[in-house]
C-alpha cells in the first residue's frame, strides 16, 4: 500500500471493515467509509469521511470514491438474511 493516502471502504460496519478501519488508521491512511447506517461508525466520528448511502445511490457511491486512491470491499452477506434464506 505504499504510497496510497486515501481509501474509501465499503462495508465499514462489519468485522472485517472495522478492522480495516483500525489498521488504516494506524498507519496514517485517511479513510473515506460507506454505510447505510453512520450510528454504528459513532466510535470513529471525526477519524474518518463518512458517507452515508446504500448501494442503489450512485452519488453518494462518487462522493466516497472522489479522491480515493485505492478502493476495499468488505462487503459481506448479512447474517439475518443468510439465516432467513435457509430451507
Amino acid at each position: 500500500m505504499a504510497g496510497i493516502k486515501t481509501i474509501a471502504l465499503f462495508g465499514a460496519t462489519g468485522p472485517t471493515g472495522r478492522h480495516i478501519i483500525e489498521e488504516a488508521l494506524t498507519r496514517g491512511y485517511n479513510l473515506s467509509v460507506y454505510t447505510r447506517d453512520p450510528k454504528k461508525l459513532a466510535s470513529f466520528a471525526g477519524r474518518v469521511e463518512i458517507v452515508v448511502g446504500d448501494l442503489q445511490d450512485r452519488s453518494a457511491i462518487a462522493k466516497c470514491v472522489q479522491g480515493a486512491h485505492a478502493v476495499i470491499s468488505a462487503l459481506g452477506p448479512n447474517s439475518l438474511k443468510v439465516q432467513d434464506d435457509k430451507p
